[in-house]
């Protein structure tokens, strides 16, 4: 398991994700690359890198605050289970299977990747990185109601590797967006995503925001101003959301440090 890097995101990326749903759905045409941008302000990334060990929350004495929220301990001074905010999210995280037909000088070769997405709107607008869905002939959506459809591309834009993508249906599950500007080094945060594209819905792993403003170079370019994570994100969390214990997306899973 590798910790991660994830794209911020804000109320003003809630607006700037359901105006660029609106600008894309009229535009329909593609602009850039990868961050999940649901509200017009601003977008963020969050990256995760090295394997992470098993969490074990020790926390003993008051009543701790985790930015603004205030998370009540058990009996025993630890955590309590994260079961009912995972179930509240849950249902809007997206498994996209991709296909890209190559032509080679003999033969046709079809690639196949994974990714993650996150609902946005209950009319089937999907967020994901640009990244998952570029260059691709085929998507596929899969929703943790077991649900599959085909999905078509709305805008990509390249500089903030966010793409929108559409899938045929009504009374969809969304998810709530927060503000990633309110988060601090060590708030809880928990990364959803189709992990090694594992059937049976979407991977849960926990950590904390290890630090902000950071820039990475990637082989698709460099990626600014993105959280840092120690939840471990692998292959396949592209496109999934980074949540706060309120249960709100406050970033987007975009890349890993393979060698941390």
């Amino acid at each position: 398991l590798r910790r991660g890097l994830c794209r911020r995101v804000g109320r003003s990326a809630t607006s700037a994700a359901l105006a660029i749903l609106a600008v894309l759905s009229a535009a329909c045409g593609p602009t850039s690359q990868e961050v999940v941008v649901p509200e017009p302000t601003s977008a963020t990334v969050s990256l995760s890198a090295a394997p992470t060990a098993t969490v074990q929350p020790l926390l003993q004495g008051p009543t701790p605050t985790f930015g603004s929220r205030l998370v009540p301990l058990t009996a025993s001074g630890a955590l309590p289970s994260l079961s009912d905010l995972v179930d509240k999210v849950k249902p809007a995280v997206a498994s996209i299977a991709v296909e890209a037909l190559t032509r080679g000088i003999f033969f046709e070769f079809t690639d196949e990747g994974a990714g993650s997405g996150i609902v946005v709107r209950s009319d089937g607008y999907i967020v994901t990185n640009n990244h998952v869905v570029a260059n691709v002939d085929q998507i596929k959506v899969t929703l943790p109601s077991g649900k599959t459809y085909d999905a078509r591309v709305i805008g990509r834009d390249a500089l903030t590797d966010l793409a929108v993508i559409k899938v045929e249906d009504e009374g969809l599950a969304t998810v709530t967006f927060g503000n990633s500007n309110d988060i601090r080094v060590g708030d809880w945060v928990l990364a959803l995503g189709n992990a090694v594209s594992l059937k049976g819905g979407p991977t849960v792993t926990l950590g904390i925001v290890s630090a902000r403003g950071r820039t990475a170079t990637t082989e698709l370019g460099t990626l600014y101003d993105m959280i840092q994570t120690d939840a471990a994100i692998n292959a396949g969390n592209s496109g999934g959301p980074l949540v706060n214990l309120a249960g709100e997306v406050i970033g987007i899973n975009t890349a890993m440090l393979r060698q941390a």
